[in-house]
């Protein structure tokens, strides 16, 4: 079997994983402003909680299979999202230090306050860099690694 195809599905595996499995973490992300009661709130913290870290490891096996399995479109496409990109990991980091922190604490709304306008991140960087990848680009030879000169 040709390995670019098996790491295509690889790709391709990793990232619909990612994108089903994380529909639940963000799914509660946005309905918990709207949790009637703390017993409610951390009722939904809890059933995300062992689940979240494993879905961020099907984003990592798709960036590393782009990197090693194809890297001229890892160096085409990192440049062109790395505002979104930087902003998302930043968004899911915090995320993942908040809900840690607050299972431990006794002022659980001291470490869900910040979270709230953190909610909505995760989404919006994944938006934009389908953005980007669906309006194009004025990419040429020139502008990727070892392409030509234009003279």
């Amino acid at each position: 079997m040709d390995p670019v195809l098996i790491a295509a599905g690889v790709l391709v595996l990793a990232v619909a994983m990612y994108v089903i499995l994380d529909g639940f973490d963000l799914g509660v992300g946005i309905l918990f402003p709207f949790a009637p009661g703390e017993a409610e709130r951390d009722l939904m913290i809890n059933s995300v909680a062992p689940f979240w870290d494993g879905n961020e490891t099907w984003l990592v096996l798709g960036g590393v299979t782009l990197f090693a399995a194809f890297p001229l479109a890892y160096s085409i496409l990192l440049p062109a999202w790395y505002l979104g990109i930087i902003f998302f990991l930043v968004a899911l980091v915090f995320r993942g230090i908040v809900f840690e922190f607050r299972s431990d604490s006794h002022q659980k709304w001291l470490w869900m306050a910040p979270l709230q306008p953190d909610l909505p991140a995760p989404p919006s960087p994944r938006a934009w860099c389908w953005g980007v990848l669906w309006r194009g680009s004025n990419w040429s030879a020139a502008s990727m690694p070892g392409g030509r000169s234009a003279g």
